[in-house]
């Protein structure tokens, strides 16, 4: 059940400010109530332009969001709530650089970052892309100096491996556009390090050579506790092998440049991270260093290129052209009137194994929030669950579920035409593409008891087991889902695709009210973590919780005993 304000004895929104007051809203209801039992499979036989009229096409991308519970009617009163609710004058601030990230008094630059070199963005007078440039240019440097062996390790030995050190956006969007870039890599492997649990970086470092490594170590505080105990113990691996000035050996990447210094960095092997640029959207900025590294720079210009594209696209085209509006306001569509409590994201592409984890992130940390922009309590459903994994895997474990479980969920499927690694022998790709159609097909249509029956007879079942069987064999369809075939996955695709996710995700955000920027639920428990922390060194629990106590209890007395 979702709690309102009054459930939490805390006041209301104004009526007038709430979602349920527009006037589309209320036209959305009615609507809702009059169509919601309807099946597509319905629309599809009635409208033969049923496809064409719900899909849109961006250069290499074509979505397909005909397989959603949407008439025409639908699209106008969702645009309609949209526009009630500010959206076109907020893509402007977008695009605009105003402080959208109001409890933080920031922009929300990560579209700034990648905009074209000979492009401008001014601010107080001040072209701010000269200091992206600048920070582009020392990225280029890098790359090309690593590439070619000329930056080599305290032994001399030029360098062959690089690792990561960050977490949240610091880690997750690199590793999973190096982990969807594989077939583009260049000769330099790249390796991840978020978690401060040491298995982690015992595991990483275990396979690689001190004297051929390099650590980056990206953090926009420079003082983010898992980040930095991994520095820490990265250094102490390189000096237990001989090295006299492990700090030579790390980039820095953060908005703190006096902290990397501190920590012994050369200037010369710092770069700069913007502070208006949340760590989710980040591998578009100096944190994608690691994605130069792996892949090269003209395919991580090509990145840059895609996302700017989609960005054009969403800041000048009409709503009902949109596809990130569409994606939005379909979104909203189903969490706010169908009550869906969560979303899948299936990519039928290998490559893109840590695409459903990235969105997450991105989504979950973005939208989910449960006061407004002003603090105020939501009496309305914000952020859904975003989950999800590869096909054809995901069709045996989860898809069950989808097909025939008691809740609706939306799922988006993400394909390319081409694959990256066309096989011989037997036909992995068009397999691969006949299944990821098949499953979207299947939740559309679904199969009823009389047709199951019909099945299991022609296949010479006898009555009584079609009658225990039928009910079994039978799938409710009318499930949606929107498709994303891409004519092949490349670094230009990828950043079109990913760029898609962000718009979409601030439609939502504004059509809820809330600041989709910042991310102050990440907090609390970094704080009683040190608080926690203190205490252990303290040898005194007695501010802690009875159930943490007795827990720091039972750790001791195993640890002690194992000692």
């Amino acid at each position: 059940m979702l709690h309102t304000a009054q459930d939490l004895n805390e006041p209301l929104i104004p009526a007038a400010g709430t979602l349920q007051a527009c006037p589309a809203y209320r036209g959305l209801q009615a609507h809702y109530n009059q169509i919601h039992g309807q099946h597509m499979k319905d629309w599809f036989r009635d409208n033969p332009n049923r496809q064409q009229e719900f899909s849109r096409q961006l250069e290499d991308l074509y979505v397909d969001f005909s397989k959603n519970r949407i008439q025409k009617d639908t699209l106008t009163l969702l645009m309609q709530l949209a526009e009630q609710r500010g959206l076109k004058a907020a893509i402007e601030d977008l695009k605009t650089g105003m402080p959208l990230n109001n409890t933080e008094g920031r922009a929300a630059l990560h579209t700034v970052v990648r905009m074209p070199e000979s492009a401008g963005f001014f601010r107080d007078g001040r072209n701010l892309l000269e200091a992206r440039n600048a920070t582009l240019w020392k990225m280029k440097a890098l790359t090309e100096t690593l590439h070619s062996g000329l930056r080599t390790g305290f032994t001399g030995k030029p360098i062959t491996d690089v690792v990561n050190l960050g977490i949240g956006g610091s880690d997750l969007g690199p590793a999973m556009v190096c982990q969807a870039m594989r077939p583009f890599k260049q000769n330099m492997n790249v390796h991840f390090v978020s978690n401060i649990d040491g298995t982690a970086l015992y595991e990483c470092l275990s396979k690689l050579d001190p004297e051929t490594t390099l650590f980056l170590v990206v953090s926009k505080s420079f003082h983010t506790q898992e980040t930095m105990v991994n520095a820490a113990s990265a250094l102490y691996w390189m000096q237990e092998a001989g090295c006299d000035n492990p700090e030579e050996y790390c980039i820095g990447i953060s908005a703190n440049p006096d902290a990397m210094t501190a920590f012994g960095i050369p200037k010369e092997a710092q770069l700069e991270m913007w502070e208006e640029i949340g760590g989710r959207f980040s591998l578009w900025s100096a944190a994608g260093l690691s994605i130069c590294l792996s892949v090269g720079w003209d395919h991580f210009e090509a990145l840059l290129a895609g996302a700017h594209q989609v960005d054009e696209h969403f800041f000048h085209t009409p709503f009902l052209q949109n596809i990130p509006v569409l994606m939005g306001v379909i979104g909203i569509w189903y969490r706010n009137f169908f009550h869906c409590s969560s979303h899948a994201v299936c990519p039928y592409d290998q490559s893109l194994g840590m695409l459903p984890a990235y969105l997450q992130q991105l989504d979950m940390e973005s939208n989910g929030k449960s006061v407004d922009k002003h603090g105020n309590r939501l009496s309305w459903a914000s952020g859904p669950v975003i989950w999800g994994a590869a096909g054809t895997d995901a069709q045996h474990s989860f898809f069950q579920w989808l097909h025939q479980g008691i809740e609706m969920t939306p799922v988006d499927f993400i394909v390319p035409a081409r694959s990256q690694h066309p096989l011989g022998g037997g036909g992995h790709h068009r397999l691969l593409l006949s299944n990821c159609l098949a499953q979207s097909r299947a939740f559309m249509t679904g199969r009823t008891q009389e047709e199951a029956a019909a099945m299991l007879r022609n296949a010479g079942h006898p009555t009584e087991q079609v009658r225990q069987l039928s009910p079994h064999k039978t799938y409710p369809g009318n499930r949606p889902s929107t498709t994303f075939l891409l004519k092949e996955l490349n670094p230009y695709t990828l950043g079109m695709l990913l760029a898609l996710y962000e718009h979409k995700v601030f439609v939502q955000g504004i059509i809820w009210g809330i600041n989709s920027f910042d991310q102050w639920g990440v907090e609390l428990g970094k704080q009683l973590a040190d608080e926690l922390e203190r205490a252990r060194s303290s040898a005194d629990s007695s501010t802690l919780d009875p159930s943490t106590q007795a827990l720091l209890r039972q750790i001791e007395e195993w640890t002690t005993a194992s000692d």
